[in-house]
């Protein structure tokens, strides 16, 4: 029998790499526990400092181009990286990969709840498309079936347009 292959662990594998080639640049990978176990549950994928920022990312792919609030988000995630989102200096949300459409997006945790709040189920990039979230299209090169971030021109690009995302608490 075949190995399925996972995606989207490829694709956090190729967000690693390419973070690990930025100089000055401080990276955790937190692992996933397997379905919260023993109710363990990370906030995100990937915790990384690069003076003076600090950024939480939490890597999702989908095949359709719709991200399910309910199914593909965790509570641990949703709460965690709004509460993240509160201090000065600290991004924090999802980068989204859309296999299907060869699209990767940075949607700031804020944004996400915002469009929840609005009683959406979903991210649908067709409203990204539309204008309706605010997102950052994330610079990449798909090379073969993996997109390959250029990693540190996504971080200057955070950097350079960094503003205080702090929202109502999660209810």
């Amino acid at each position: 029998m075949m190995k399925k292959i996972n995606r989207g662990k490829q694709f956090e594998g190729e967000f690693i790499k390419g973070i690990t080639d930025v100089k000055m640049t401080s990276i955790d990978r937190l692992i996933d526990p397997m379905g919260g176990y023993l109710g363990v549950g990370n906030i995100c994928d990937f915790i990384i400092y690069q003076n003076p920022f600090q950024y939480y990312f939490e890597c999702k792919s989908t095949t359709k181009g719709v991200l399910n609030f309910t199914n593909d988000i965790s509570n641990t995630q949703w709460e965690g990286l709004i509460q993240k989102s509160y201090y000065p200096g600290v991004t924090a949300g999802f980068v989204i990969w859309f296999i299907s459409f060869e699209r990767v997006i940075f949607v700031p945790a804020s944004e996400m709840l915002k469009i929840r709040k609005l009683g959406h189920a979903s991210l649908k990039l067709s409203d990204v498309d539309k204008g309706l979230v605010d997102i950052y299209n994330v610079p990449m090169i798909i090379k073969r079936v993996l997109p390959k971030i250029k990693t540190l021109k996504f971080l200057e690009m955070l950097a350079d347009n960094y503003t205080d995302w702090r929202w109502i608490p999660i209810e």
